[in-house]
């Protein structure tokens, strides 16, 4: 739904990232990034977790990512099958 509005207003709409989305919706340079929010299964304390320990550093990796944070494997997996961990590895 939101999708098609934005596409046809010829705005982008960025995927989620564990590097640089918010919990909810942004405006990143002209684009839309999708929230961390829209993941089916994040519970908040997983969005929470995720946000505040990219606030102390920059993740470097996904195993950066898994240690310093404190996701459910079923909630990792989501992240990983939605694309969310692509800018930290270069394959799935």
């Amino acid at each position: 739904m939101i999708g098609n509005e934005v596409r046809r207003r010829g705005i982008s709409l960025l995927p989620p990232d564990v590097c640089s989305s918010s919990i909810d919706f942004t405006v990143e340079q002209g684009a839309i990034r999708v929230g961390l929010k829209q993941i089916k299964g994040l519970s908040t304390a997983s969005l929470e977790s995720i946000v505040n320990a990219r606030e102390q550093a920059a993740y470097v990796s996904p195993l950066d990512f898994v240690v310093r944070t404190t996701i459910p494997q079923d909630s990792l997996e989501n992240l990983m099958r939605c694309g969310a961990l692509d800018s930290l590895c270069s394959h799935r």
